[in-house]
């Protein structure tokens, strides 16, 4: 089972005379990159933060850097290239049936997956659902910034 880490945290907004943050810092795991970004998204509402008090927010997968967060909520891929870390966006979210890890017809399926794709390198599974409608819901929050 994949585990996700993320210390979420705010910065000052030099906009508004804010020169400390203005929120605790608070360290989160969840098991599904769907949880940390509805974690994300709790934080900024409860501490009423504007984009000038989003740091960059990076979330550790098993241990490792896997992705970032933006304010709007949408994940963004830590690619590598010759020049060093970029930051590619998901382009595009499916949701697939699964079974045993692999993807399988609906009526087949086990459980759902809801992937986010990224051009040139494929699909990058972030949480499992019970149901497609679970998927599809966190899918639609996610593509309409409401998380």
């Amino acid at each position: 089972m994949n585990r996700y880490t993320v210390r979420l945290r705010s910065v000052g907004n030099p906009d508004f005379r804010q020169y400390a943050p203005i929120s605790e810092p608070l360290n989160v795991t969840r098991y599904s990159l769907g949880g940390i970004v509805a974690s994300c998204m709790d934080y900024i509402k409860r501490n009423e933060l504007g984009g000038g008090n989003w740091p960059t927010t990076i979330v550790n997968k098993n241990g490792k850097k896997f992705c970032s967060v933006s304010y709007n909520g949408r994940c963004w891929n830590l690619a590598k290239n010759d020049a060093g870390e970029i930051l590619v966006p998901f382009d595009a979210y499916e949701v697939h049936g699964v079974r045993d890890h692999e993807r399988v017809e609906d009526s087949q399926a086990t459980g759902f997956s809801l992937f986010g794709h990224i051009a040139g390198c494929g699909l990058l599974c972030i949480g499992d659902f019970q149901t497609r409608a679970e998927a599809e819901a966190i899918q639609f929050r996610i593509e309409n910034h409401d998380l």
